[in-house]
């Protein structure tokens, strides 16, 4: 971490310019974009790490993009959610160990597949038994059978723990697990 504080320090800065730091409200005020809004969001903030990681490989853009005016529909994971997918893999214990061009890659693929593109669906939007494309390009299956869950290529099912948090280009839905496409799960199981 203590290589990336500098960039990260630098990149919230950014961020805060158009937001007054102590305001902590998530509501559904719309004057923040999604990345500012997951910037004040204290259970967001390895989401937040997650991006800028991403970020540092040269053709990530990332932050850019959720910055654009979208809309976009994002399932943000917890900081629990990043705790127990890290703590269920080899070799990577925090997202600082995320530290060479592939591993940010694979980063990179894992938030974009958080990411729905041309839509802000509302939590009342989302459809029993529908599937949605991601901006990594695979998709998510949708249950509102027992509240909202979201259900990636693992076949273990996110809850929405915080729906609707509206903001100017888009929505956004904390989740309760880390949703994993099935190229990542291909390259984690040595492309099998």
């Amino acid at each position: 971490m203590k290589k990336l504080l500098p960039f990260f320090t630098l990149t919230l800065a950014v961020l805060f310019v158009s937001c007054d730091p102590s305001d902590d409200d998530t509501s559904s005020d719309a004057t923040r974009n999604i990345v500012e809004t997951a910037a004040i969001t204290a259970d967001l903030s390895n989401l937040v790490g997650a991006l800028v990681l991403a970020d540092e490989n040269p053709d990530s853009n990332l932050i850019a993009t959720l910055n654009a005016p979208g809309p976009y529909t994002v399932f943000a994971p917890s900081n629990q959610a990043f705790a127990n997918l890290l703590g269920q893999l080899d070799g990577i214990d925090t997202l600082d160990d995320f530290d060479t061009v592939e591993e940010r890659t694979l980063l990179a693929k894992v938030v974009q597949y958080h990411v729905v593109t041309g839509v802000a669906a509302l939590s009342t939007g989302l459809s029993n038994g529908s599937s949605i494309p991601t901006f990594q390009g695979e998709e998510v299956s949708i249950s509102t059978a027992s509240g909202v869950q979201i259900t990636d290529k693992t076949g273990v099912p996110a809850n929405v723990t915080t729906a609707d948090i509206i903001t100017t280009n888009g929505v956004v839905h904390i989740i309760d697990k880390v949703l994993i496409p099935q190229e990542v799960l291909d390259l984690l199981n040595g492309g099998n």
